[in-house]
């Protein structure tokens, strides 16, 4: 940003027109500190209430009945819920027609190791 400084007294001249006083230099410096807060870092991080929320708010694939040993998982046996504490949302087509390998109870996450072959 290129501006103008202007005090008073100093002569007219083709540039007046792109010129700031005291005040209005004053207000273009905040307003540009407060632009760069709002665009931050490239360091993401959590804040502390999204940190709170941070698994609660997670989803994961989830039992939706009792799963039996050696049987297939299905689109029918299973859905994405909250919270999500299993294999993740994204990974649906692997978990679909994986065979599981112990007992899995209704309601609880799938996790990588109730699988073979995955």
């Amino acid at each position: 940003i290129e501006r103008h400084f202007w005090v008073e007294g100093n002569q007219k001249g083709p540039d007046l027109a792109l010129c700031s006083d005291k005040e209005e230099y004053g207000y273009l410096i905040k307003t540009a500190r407060r632009i760069e807060k709002a665009i931050g870092t490239e360091n993401k991080t959590l804040s502390p209430s999204e940190t709170i929320n941070r698994v609660a708010n997670r989803v994961g694939i989830v039992a939706l009945q009792d799963i039996k040993p050696d049987q297939i998982i299905t689109v029918e046996i299973v859905d994405i819920r909250r919270p999500g504490s299993g294999i993740a949302p994204k990974d649906w087509d692997a978990v679909i027609g994986s065979r599981v390998k112990h007992s899995i109870h209704a309601g609880r996450p799938i996790l990588w190791e109730d699988l073979e072959n995955v």
